[in-house]
């Protein structure tokens, strides 16, 4: 494996860390927190991952979908 690829890969490793500790913070501990230490572990853990808590999600373009393998059908209304 070329060396590149493993430091890019160290270099992500801690965001993608992150990313799975918010993703397993609702199941594990959130509900126990109280409401400003829950507040201030997932604005950390949004910060690691690199996420923003005001990031809209825009819907897949068609060419985007056919390059994942997914069909888009347009239908007349």
């Amino acid at each position: 494996m070329p060396l590149a690829a493993i430091s890019a890969y160290l270099e992500r490793l801690p965001a993608r860390q992150a990313e799975l500790k918010l993703l397993l913070s609702d199941a594990v501990s959130i509900p126990h927190m109280k409401e400003n230490h829950r507040e201030a572990a997932q604005s950390a853990w949004m910060r690691a991952a690199m996420i923003e808590a005001d990031n809209s999600i825009k819907p897949a373009s068609p060419a985007r979908l056919k390059l994942m393998g997914i069909g888009v059908r347009h239908v007349d209304q």
